[in-house]
C-alpha cells in the first residue's frame, strides 16, 4: 500500500457514511483524481469495508458502493477521531486564554471578566470552571488512549479482518495519535495547562501524567503471588517511557517525606518499598545520554 492510499481511502470512507454512492458520487464528494479514487475504492473492496448494492443491473446506471458492517465500524472510527482532534483544537484555544488571565492579577481579572458582561456570580465561579477546564484538557491523552484502544479491541473482536482492513485500521489509530502529539504544547515548547515556557522533560511527564506512576502508588510490590514478576513489569513500563533522572529522583523525594512525616507508621511499609524500587529504576537510567548530554 502507497502512503497516500489509507487517507484516501478514508476520505471514500466518510463519503460512504453519508449514503450510498456510485464511483462518480464518491469522486464529487471526496475531489480525489479519478485514479486515486478508483484505486481506494478498489482497495476498500479488497479490505471488505465496501461492497456493491445488492440490485438488478440497469442498462447505463452504475451500481453504487455502500459500506459493510467493518466498513461502517471503521468509518465511524475515523469520523469520531477527527472530531476529537477538532474539539481538542478549539479546547486548547479556549484553556490558552485561561491561562492568560490565570497569570494576571485577580483585580484585572474582574474587571476583564466585568468588561465581558460577567456576572458577580459567574465572576466568583470562575476559579472552579478554570480549573475544571484545564484538568479536562490534561486529561485528553487518557481519553484518547482509552477511545482509540477500546474502539480497536471492539473491532478486532467483532470481526475477522484481512490484512489491508488491519493495516488500515492501525494506520487510522496512529495517524490520530500523531495529530494529536503534533497539535499539544510539546510541539510550540510552552505549556497550554500552566502557561510555562521551555519545558523540559519532567514537565512533559507531569502534563501527560503517566498513570503508571498512580499504579505504582497504588500498589504493595511485596505481592507474595508474583513479586518478582509485577516489579519486572513495572520496571519495564516504566523504562520504556524514557524518564528523565530529576523524575524518578523528584518521586523519590516525595515518597522519602511521607516516610519522614510518619515514621512510626505501620502503613508506612508501602512507601519503603516504593523507595528501593526506584532506587532500582534510577540505576537504570543512565547519568548521560549517547552524545554527553544528560537524560
Amino acid at each position: 500500500m502507497k502512503d497516500r492510499h489509507v487517507p484516501d481511502s478514508g476520505q471514500v470512507l466518510l463519503a460512504l457514511l453519508r449514503g450510498d454512492m456510485n464511483v462518480n458520487q464518491i469522486i464529487k464528494q471526496t475531489s480525489l483524481y479519478k485514479d486515486y479514487a478508483r484505486e481506494a475504492i478498489k482497495l476498500l473492496h479488497e479490505a471488505k469495508l465496501i461492497e456493491e448494492e445488492n440490485k438488478r443491473y440497469i442498462q447505463g446506471q452504475e451500481k453504487k458502493k455502500r459500506l459493510t458492517e467493518l466498513g461502517w465500524e471503521v468509518a465511524t472510527l475515523l469520523d469520531e477521531a477527527k472530531n476529537f482532534l477538532k474539539y481538542f483544537t478549539v479546547l486548547q484555544r479556549e484553556v490558552q486564554k485561561i491561562n492568560s488571565l490565570t497569570l494576571k492579577d485577580p483585580k484585572v481579572v474582574m474587571s476583564i471578566l466585568k468588561d465581558q458582561q460577567w456576572t458577580q456570580n459567574d465572576i466568583d465561579n470562575y476559579p472552579e470552571w478554570a480549573e475544571n477546564a484545564q484538568r479536562l484538557f490534561g486529561s485528553t491523552v487518557v481519553l484518547l488512549y482509552d477511545g482509540l484502544i477500546i474502539r480497536y479491541a471492539r473491532i478486532i473482536s467483532k470481526f475477522t479482518l484481512n490484512e489491508i482492513a488491519r493495516s488500515m485500521l492501525v494506520r487510522i489509530v496512529t495517524d490520530t495519535i500523531s495529530e494529536y502529539l503534533l497539535s499539544t504544547p510539546m510541539k510550540r515548547r510552552s505549556c497550554v495547562r500552566c502557561g510555562a515556557t521551555n519545558i523540559d522533560e519532567s514537565h512533559i511527564f507531569e502534563e501527560f501524567n503517566p498513570r503508571i506512576f498512580d499504579l505504582v502508588g497504588d500498589l504493595d510490590l511485596t505481592n507474595k503471588f508474583a513479586e518478582k514478576e509485577i516489579k519486572n513489569f513495572i520496571k519495564s513500563s516504566i523504562l520504556m517511557l524514557a524518564p528523565p533522572r530529576n523524575y524518578i529522583e523528584k518521586t523519590l523525594e516525595i515518597e522519602n517525606d511521607i516516610i519522614k512525616q510518619m515514621p512510626d507508621e505501620p502503613n508506612i511499609y508501602p512507601s519503603k518499598n516504593r523507595v528501593s524500587f526506584y532506587n532500582e529504576i534510577l540505576k537504570s537510567i543512565p547519568q548521560k545520554s549517547i552524545g554527553g548530554k544528560g537524560p
